[in-house]
Protein backbone atom coordinates (compact mmCIF):
# COMPACT_ATOMS: atom_id res chain seq x y z
CA UNK A 1 0.00 0.00 0.00
CA UNK A 2 2.94 2.33 0.61
CA UNK A 3 6.43 2.35 -0.10
CA UNK A 4 8.41 4.05 2.26
CA UNK A 5 11.69 5.71 1.04
CA UNK A 6 13.61 4.97 5.00
CA UNK A 7 14.37 2.08 7.19
CA UNK A 8 11.96 1.93 10.06
CA UNK A 9 12.78 0.19 13.90
CA UNK A 10 9.51 -1.17 14.89
CA UNK A 11 10.67 -3.31 17.87
CA UNK A 12 11.38 -1.54 21.25
CA UNK A 13 13.17 -2.56 24.52
CA UNK A 14 10.78 -3.58 27.06
CA UNK A 15 11.12 -1.27 29.92
CA UNK A 16 10.27 -3.08 33.44
CA UNK A 17 7.07 -1.59 35.13
CA UNK A 18 4.31 -0.46 33.97
CA UNK A 19 3.41 3.32 32.63
CA UNK A 20 1.23 4.67 34.72
CA UNK A 21 1.43 4.24 38.38
CA UNK A 22 3.97 1.33 38.98
CA UNK A 23 7.62 0.67 38.51
CA UNK A 24 10.81 2.12 38.88
CA UNK A 25 9.47 5.29 36.73
CA UNK A 26 6.71 6.17 38.53
CA UNK A 27 9.37 6.71 41.06
CA UNK A 28 11.51 8.32 39.40
CA UNK A 29 14.16 6.00 38.95
CA UNK A 30 15.84 4.31 36.04
CA UNK A 31 14.34 2.22 33.50
CA UNK A 32 16.28 -1.03 33.16
CA UNK A 33 15.91 -2.64 29.47
CA UNK A 34 15.38 -6.36 29.36
CA UNK A 35 16.39 -7.98 26.53
CA UNK A 36 14.06 -11.00 24.93
CA UNK A 37 17.22 -13.14 25.51
CA UNK A 38 19.85 -13.08 27.71
CA UNK A 39 22.81 -13.46 24.81
CA UNK A 40 22.42 -11.21 21.51
CA UNK A 41 24.75 -12.35 19.45
CA UNK A 42 26.80 -9.69 17.30
CA UNK A 43 24.95 -11.18 13.96
CA UNK A 44 21.40 -10.79 15.42
CA UNK A 45 22.35 -6.88 16.65
CA UNK A 46 23.89 -6.01 13.55
CA UNK A 47 20.74 -7.31 11.59
CA UNK A 48 18.70 -4.82 14.06
CA UNK A 49 20.45 -1.93 14.31
CA UNK A 50 21.86 -1.81 11.27
CA UNK A 51 20.81 1.01 8.69
CA UNK A 52 21.74 1.02 4.93
CA UNK A 53 22.69 4.03 2.89
CA UNK A 54 19.64 5.12 1.18
CA UNK A 55 19.89 7.04 -1.86
CA UNK A 56 17.99 8.99 -4.01
CA UNK A 57 18.36 11.35 -6.89
CA UNK A 58 16.41 14.77 -7.41
CA UNK A 59 17.76 15.66 -11.01
CA UNK A 60 19.69 14.30 -13.92
CA UNK A 61 23.12 13.14 -14.35
CA UNK A 62 23.93 16.62 -15.09
CA UNK A 63 22.65 18.02 -11.60
CA UNK A 64 22.75 15.29 -9.34
CA UNK A 65 22.44 15.67 -5.61
CA UNK A 66 22.28 13.12 -3.48
CA UNK A 67 21.46 12.53 -0.22
CA UNK A 68 21.18 9.41 2.36
CA UNK A 69 21.04 8.15 5.73
CA UNK A 70 23.88 7.47 8.28
CA UNK A 71 24.70 4.09 7.86
CA UNK A 72 25.14 2.52 11.89
CA UNK A 73 27.68 -0.36 10.69
CA UNK A 74 27.72 -3.56 12.72
CA UNK A 75 31.68 -2.79 13.41
CA UNK A 76 30.73 0.21 15.68
CA UNK A 77 28.38 -1.98 17.27
CA UNK A 78 29.67 -3.29 20.88
CA UNK A 79 27.28 -6.17 22.34
CA UNK A 80 26.99 -5.92 25.98
CA UNK A 81 25.44 -7.67 28.60
CA UNK A 82 24.44 -4.98 31.06
CA UNK A 83 20.91 -3.69 31.25
CA UNK A 84 22.12 -0.18 32.46
CA UNK A 85 21.19 2.58 30.43
CA UNK A 86 24.19 4.94 29.37
CA UNK A 87 22.81 7.56 30.43
CA UNK A 88 22.75 6.00 34.13
CA UNK A 89 26.17 5.02 33.91
CA UNK A 90 26.14 1.66 31.46
CA UNK A 91 28.44 0.74 29.33
CA UNK A 92 27.00 2.39 25.78
CA UNK A 93 26.58 -0.30 22.44
CA UNK A 94 28.28 1.37 19.99
CA UNK A 95 32.05 1.99 20.61
CA UNK A 96 31.70 5.51 17.91
CA UNK A 97 29.13 8.46 18.08
CA UNK A 98 26.16 7.48 16.09
CA UNK A 99 25.39 10.61 13.38
CA UNK A 100 21.78 11.50 12.87
CA UNK A 101 22.46 11.70 9.13
CA UNK A 102 24.85 12.84 6.58
CA UNK A 103 24.02 15.38 3.49
CA UNK A 104 26.90 14.02 1.26
CA UNK A 105 27.38 17.16 -0.11
CA UNK A 106 29.33 17.23 -3.21
CA UNK A 107 31.77 20.05 -4.63
CA UNK A 108 29.42 20.42 -7.31
CA UNK A 109 26.63 20.67 -4.54
CA UNK A 110 28.79 23.53 -2.90
CA UNK A 111 30.14 25.44 -6.44
CA UNK A 112 26.62 25.30 -7.14
CA UNK A 113 25.51 27.02 -3.82
CA UNK A 114 28.41 29.63 -4.23
CA UNK A 115 27.01 30.65 -7.82
CA UNK A 116 23.82 31.67 -6.02
CA UNK A 117 25.45 33.17 -3.47
CA UNK A 118 27.72 35.68 -5.85
CA UNK A 119 23.93 36.27 -7.88
CA UNK A 120 23.24 38.45 -5.05
CA UNK A 121 19.65 36.79 -5.64
CA UNK A 122 19.02 35.26 -2.13
CA UNK A 123 15.24 34.50 -3.00
CA UNK A 124 12.54 34.33 -5.69
CA UNK A 125 15.65 33.17 -8.32
CA UNK A 126 15.71 31.07 -11.00
CA UNK A 127 16.78 28.18 -9.12
CA UNK A 128 14.04 28.49 -6.48
CA UNK A 129 11.50 28.10 -9.69
CA UNK A 130 13.97 25.31 -11.77
CA UNK A 131 13.93 23.57 -8.23
CA UNK A 132 9.84 23.82 -7.31
CA UNK A 133 9.44 22.53 -11.23
CA UNK A 134 11.35 19.55 -10.58
CA UNK A 135 10.25 18.82 -7.27
CA UNK A 136 6.88 19.04 -8.19
CA UNK A 137 7.06 16.44 -10.88
CA UNK A 138 8.93 14.13 -9.22
CA UNK A 139 6.37 14.22 -6.11
CA UNK A 140 3.69 14.40 -8.99
CA UNK A 141 2.06 17.31 -7.10
CA UNK A 142 0.15 20.56 -8.86
CA UNK A 143 1.78 23.04 -7.46
CA UNK A 144 5.32 23.57 -5.19
CA UNK A 145 6.59 26.48 -3.46
CA UNK A 146 10.33 26.33 -1.86
CA UNK A 147 10.55 27.82 1.91
CA UNK A 148 13.15 28.91 4.08
CA UNK A 149 12.08 25.02 6.05
CA UNK A 150 9.56 23.01 6.82
CA UNK A 151 8.14 25.16 9.55
CA UNK A 152 7.62 27.94 7.55
CA UNK A 153 5.70 25.75 5.36
CA UNK A 154 3.47 24.77 7.94
CA UNK A 155 3.26 28.35 9.36
CA UNK A 156 1.66 29.10 5.22
CA UNK A 157 -0.61 25.76 5.39
CA UNK A 158 -2.10 26.50 8.88
CA UNK A 159 -2.86 29.95 7.97
CA UNK A 160 -5.59 29.85 5.97
CA UNK A 161 -7.01 26.28 7.30
CA UNK A 162 -8.16 27.23 10.41
CA UNK A 163 -9.24 30.25 12.86
CA UNK A 164 -7.47 31.11 16.26
CA UNK A 165 -9.50 29.61 19.10
CA UNK A 166 -10.35 26.10 17.06
CA UNK A 167 -9.09 22.88 18.30
CA UNK A 168 -6.60 21.41 15.95
CA UNK A 169 -5.80 17.39 16.39
CA UNK A 170 -1.75 16.75 16.11
CA UNK A 171 0.12 14.22 16.86
CA UNK A 172 2.07 13.59 20.34
CA UNK A 173 4.98 12.30 18.60
CA UNK A 174 6.60 14.31 15.86
CA UNK A 175 8.30 17.38 15.75
CA UNK A 176 7.76 20.36 17.78
CA UNK A 177 6.82 22.73 14.87
CA UNK A 178 3.69 20.07 14.12
CA UNK A 179 2.21 21.79 17.41
CA UNK A 180 4.50 25.55 17.77
CA UNK A 181 2.70 26.39 14.79
CA UNK A 182 -0.47 25.45 15.39
CA UNK A 183 0.05 27.54 19.02
CA UNK A 184 1.51 30.63 16.09
CA UNK A 185 -1.68 30.86 14.44
CA UNK A 186 -3.62 30.96 17.83
CA UNK A 187 -5.24 27.47 17.47
CA UNK A 188 -5.25 25.12 20.55
CA UNK A 189 -3.59 21.80 20.06
CA UNK A 190 -5.11 18.48 20.99
CA UNK A 191 -2.34 16.09 21.76
CA UNK A 192 -3.84 12.51 20.25
CA UNK A 193 -1.68 9.50 20.73
CA UNK A 194 0.34 7.52 18.41
CA UNK A 195 0.40 3.71 17.20
CA UNK A 196 2.43 1.81 18.72
CA UNK A 197 2.97 -0.31 15.72
CA UNK A 198 4.10 2.60 13.15
CA UNK A 199 4.39 5.53 15.56
CA UNK A 200 2.07 7.48 13.45
CA UNK A 201 -1.17 9.38 14.78
CA UNK A 202 -3.83 6.97 16.12
CA UNK A 203 -6.86 7.69 14.19
CA UNK A 204 -9.04 5.84 16.77
CA UNK A 205 -8.22 7.97 19.06
CA UNK A 206 -8.71 11.56 17.13
CA UNK A 207 -12.00 10.24 16.64
CA UNK A 208 -12.13 10.16 20.62
CA UNK A 209 -10.99 13.59 20.76
CA UNK A 210 -13.14 15.18 18.27
CA UNK A 211 -15.44 17.85 19.72
CA UNK A 212 -17.42 20.81 18.47
CA UNK A 213 -14.08 23.11 18.18
CA UNK A 214 -12.10 20.57 16.46
CA UNK A 215 -11.94 22.19 12.82
CA UNK A 216 -8.76 20.00 11.52
CA UNK A 217 -6.18 17.48 11.94
CA UNK A 218 -2.61 17.49 11.36
CA UNK A 219 -1.02 14.01 10.33
CA UNK A 220 2.73 14.06 10.11
CA UNK A 221 4.42 11.18 7.48
CA UNK A 222 7.04 9.80 9.88
CA UNK A 223 10.00 8.04 9.52
CA UNK A 224 9.33 8.25 5.26
CA UNK A 225 6.09 6.39 6.14
CA UNK A 226 3.09 7.61 5.20
CA UNK A 227 -0.28 7.84 7.43
CA UNK A 228 -3.61 5.82 6.78
CA UNK A 229 -4.27 8.69 4.41
CA UNK A 230 -7.54 7.00 3.21
CA UNK A 231 -8.74 6.25 7.14
CA UNK A 232 -7.85 9.96 7.87
CA UNK A 233 -9.70 11.62 5.18
CA UNK A 234 -12.61 9.40 5.83
CA UNK A 235 -12.44 10.65 9.68
CA UNK A 236 -12.09 14.31 8.25
CA UNK A 237 -15.16 13.23 6.33
CA UNK A 238 -17.43 12.43 8.60
CA UNK A 239 -16.44 15.24 11.01
CA UNK A 240 -15.74 18.24 8.51
CA UNK A 241 -12.24 18.78 9.49
CA UNK A 242 -9.69 20.17 7.28
CA UNK A 243 -6.30 18.18 7.13
CA UNK A 244 -3.02 19.07 6.81
CA UNK A 245 -0.15 16.49 5.55
CA UNK A 246 3.02 17.48 6.74
CA UNK A 247 5.53 15.18 4.52
CA UNK A 248 9.40 16.76 5.59
CA UNK A 249 9.99 13.45 6.75
CA UNK A 250 9.13 11.60 3.88
CA UNK A 251 10.56 13.04 0.83
CA UNK A 252 9.69 10.74 -2.54
CA UNK A 253 7.36 8.32 0.08
CA UNK A 254 4.62 7.23 -1.78
CA UNK A 255 1.38 6.23 -0.87
CA UNK A 256 -1.02 3.72 -3.54
CA UNK A 257 1.45 4.70 -6.05
CA UNK A 258 0.75 8.96 -5.68
CA UNK A 259 3.58 10.80 -4.17
CA UNK A 260 3.40 12.30 -0.70
CA UNK A 261 2.98 16.00 -0.51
Amino acid sequence: MCRPIVPFLRRRPDIEGKRRGKGPTAKGLTPKIRFPNKVRSEERVARGLEFRSVWFTLFGDSERRRFHLSTMSASNVAVKGSSTLAVAGGTPVSAKPIPFMSTALTQGDIDAAVVVLKSGMLRAAKKCEEFEQKWGALTQAKHAMTCANGTCALQLAYEPLFQPGDDVLVPAWSYIATVSMVVARGGNPIFVDANPETYQIDLADAARKVTPKTTAIAATHLYGCPVDIDATQALAAKHHLRVIYDAAQAHLATYKGKGLG
